[in-house]
């Protein structure tokens, strides 16, 4: 039988810039995790001033599609935006997944008051189009990837409405239990939520989560907003700006209640947002058509104890 050798790390230490990651210090085990809050910091202008436009990717590689009623795509390094190919169909208020070079926009408005069931796909070069939607929308949000997409809400009769993607065709999700348009849908397709956005006749500060079959819900919004972005995790994400006042807000949310988080540099509403935990980022919206900004939440860790 081999001999079992201990091994000493008693004089260790280690650390990481990155969550997720267990480390010794000295003979403590530690793991690092995200802290509460964030802050954001100015990111490159967009090239065109946009609003109610489509987001996908992460700080530094993400996606503008739409908008305006226009059918521009921009991309973004993680410094600068650079123009991408046009999208085959303009439209604006539609929803957006999946990172730069898998990229899915769907829903949106142009010309018909019922909404688009268009949607399409790009691969980092140019846009094909997709399986369409179940119900035609506007004012929809989606989120997940490509391959993977949970459509949520959106004007004019589909406010109850999820569908899901498998990256060819969309099949019928569970209902809202309250109808709801341009809100915050962050999260894949099996662990979501949707925050605020406006429902019947008012804004809202509901939250309802995902498990990828039926709709429950969560914490409720210390303020009620539509037209605003999110990203993250279901049960570490966040929200920000929107048709509220001022402008600004930002709250963020651990799977169960929500806090108050650091102020937008910038308050704007018809507003988007995308990335994962710990790193997000939102671009134009209105007044400020053309800013980008950058969320960063904090690493801290903690001390496993072994039994």
């Amino acid at each position: 039988m081999a001999q079992v050798k201990s091994l000493d790390l008693s004089n260790t230490t280690e650390n990481t810039s990155e969550a997720g990651f267990l480390w010794f210090d000295g003979s403590n085990l530690k793991v690092s995790t995200y802290a509460v809050g964030g802050t954001w910091s100015s990111g490159g202008n967009l090239i065109n001033n946009t609003y109610q436009h489509g987001a996908a990717g992460d700080q530094t590689s993400a996606l503008k599609a739409g908008g305006n009623v226009n059918s521009s795509t921009e991309e973004y390094d993680g410094s600068t935006w650079a123009t991408g190919t046009s999208m085959i169909s303009a439209r604006c208020q539609l929803g957006g997944a999946g990172t730069q070079n898998a990229g899915l926009m769907t829903g949106g408005i142009s010309n018909s008051p019922a909404g688009s069931t268009l949607t399409e796909e790009y691969d980092g070069s140019s846009w094909s189009s997709g399986g369409a939607l179940i119900t035609a929308g506007w004012g929809v949000e989606a989120t997940g990837t490509q391959t993977s997409t949970l459509r949520v809400g959106g004007l004019p009769s589909s406010t109850q409405c999820s569908e899901e993607y498998n990256g060819t065709a969309w099949s019928a999700g569970g209902s809202l239990i309250n109808g709801v348009s341009r809100g915050a849908s962050v999260g894949t397709q099996n662990a979501a939520f949707n925050a605020a956005g406006f429902s019947g006749p008012a804004t809202t500060t509901n939250t309802e989560e995902y498990n990828g079959t039926a709709w429950s819900a969560g914490g409720t919004l210390s303020v009620a907003r539509y037209n605003l972005g999110g990203f993250g995790a279901q049960d570490n994400g966040a929200v920000f700006g929107g048709s509220v006042s001022p402008r600004n807000q930002t709250e963020s949310y651990n799977g169960t209640s929500w806090s108050t988080g650091t102020n937008l540099i910038t308050g704007r509403t018809a507003i988007r947002g995308s990335g994962g935990v710990g790193k997000g980022i939102t671009f134009g919206g209105h007044p400020a058509q053309n800013v980008t900004e950058e969320f960063t939440q904090p690493i801290t860790s903690c001390t496993l104890t072994l039994s």
